[in-house]
């Protein structure tokens, strides 16, 4: 006759080891952060809970991106759920596919981030009390608890948990990576290239032909039907990237020129890969006319809350007082000085829209105006202001 176990129940399970290896890492919670954390591998223990459904009915990891602008348009009720699920989803994955993620080029870094920023709103924005507090103790511990999830995981002997085996990511990868899944969830896209891996050094840049005149350059080569593609960032670039860090705030604040810097070199990127799949060419006026919509949309859906004030702000910031670097031609000016002025027509309108606080209507808008091809997007944008 079989011996009988008692198998405790799932939340009982996830509790015992979470304690255990709570206290393995010598790491200190809070009693309603811990019953918060074993109720979320719960919940996670069933896949339905954590992949989002499409239309079709396919279950599929949902964009971070996606996420937080659905969170920037709703209520205060609404927008904490949605920022909740952003900090949920981010520590999950970040926690237990770390191996996975671990193979790409920016690892669990950009979940990490996205997460723990989406816990700091949810604080700001709870009522004061326990959950608040709690909400600011994921946020300060974040990445400590990704490490904690990293051990429940595994719970074997093996390189030093505190991240020491884990390949450093540069801030400049993960900035990039940022930045290439805010653009694709603003235009409904979604590219198996990122951008990241397209990185170039100096020496590769001046042989692809780099002018060394803008500290963000993205060099194309056509070889028969191959298309070459690589970004090269000064070094200058990279050590701002660098002291800057990856807090959106922080750029947007006192260095917004090398935030939209990083954004054009990302919108050339996707946008130059999304005409490739489509099988038509570009001209560099209507390139350099969708990155200057690209920098304005992305910085303008960071103050969604103060759409009105804030889109007219960075209005006069990116289209009025501008300066042109000396050293382009006069044909080179004038192509900039164009694109200035039918992207600027056109952001104009994006505030009107932004100021009424319709985001489906906002991102409607944008993601028609994307897929425009030549001559077509050039008048469209040149007659909407």
């Amino acid at each position: 006759m079989s011996d009988l176990v008692a198998v405790p129940s799932l939340h009982e399970f996830f509790k015992q080891m979470l304690v255990e290896v709570i206290h393995h890492q010598k790491l200190e919670l809070a009693e309603v952060t811990e019953f918060y954390l074993v109720n979320l591998l719960a919940d996670f223990a069933e896949s339905e809970n954590l992949f989002a459904q499409d239309e079709g009915g396919r279950k599929d990891h949902e964009p971070l991106a996606l996420l937080y602008y659905r969170a920037l348009q709703e209520d205060r009720e609404r927008k904490i759920k949605t920022l909740r699920r952003l900090g949920d989803v981010s520590l999950y994955k970040a926690g237990f596919f770390s191996s996975a993620l671990r193979d790409t080029t920016v690892g669990a870094d950009y979940y990490i981030q996205m997460g723990g920023s989406a816990y700091a709103q949810v604080a700001q924005l709870a009522r004061p009390g326990a959950f608040a507090g709690m909400y600011r103790e994921l946020h300060d511990k974040f990445r400590a608890l990704v490490e904690v999830l990293e051990e429940k995981r595994s719970l074997a002997p093996g390189p030093d948990r505190r991240g020491r085996d884990r390949p450093q990511v540069g801030v400049a990868q993960l900035v990039l990576s940022q930045l290439q899944e805010h653009l694709e969830a603003i235009y409904g896209l979604n590219h198996a290239e990122r951008v990241q891996q397209f990185l170039i050094d100096e020496k590769l840049a001046r042989a692809l032909g780099a002018t060394g005149r803008a500290p963000e350059e993205l060099l194309v080569h056509e070889a028969g039907q191959e298309l070459w593609l690589g970004l090269y960032l000064s070094p200058e670039l990279h050590e701002r990237i660098e002291t800057l860090g990856t807090t959106v705030e922080t750029w947007l604040e006192g260095h917004l020129n090398a935030y939209c810097q990083l954004a054009e070199g990302v919108s050339h990127f996707l946008y130059l890969t999304y005409a490739a799949l489509q099988g038509r060419t570009l001209s560099l006026l209507e390139l350099e006319t969708q990155a200057e919509v690209d920098k304005f949309a992305i910085c303008l859906l960071q103050g969604w809350d103060r759409a009105d004030r804030w889109g007219n702000e960075i209005h006069r910031r990116l289209f009025s007082t501008v300066s042109y670097n000396q050293a382009l031609s006069e044909q080179e000016r004038q192509r900039y000085e164009e694109a200035n002025r039918v992207s600027g027509a056109y952001c104009r309108r994006l505030i009107s829209l932004a100021a009424m606080h319709r985001m489906d209507r906002f991102l409607s808008e944008l993601r028609f105006s994307y897929r425009l091809g030549a001559e077509a997007k050039l008048r469209y944008f040149a007659h909407t202001g």
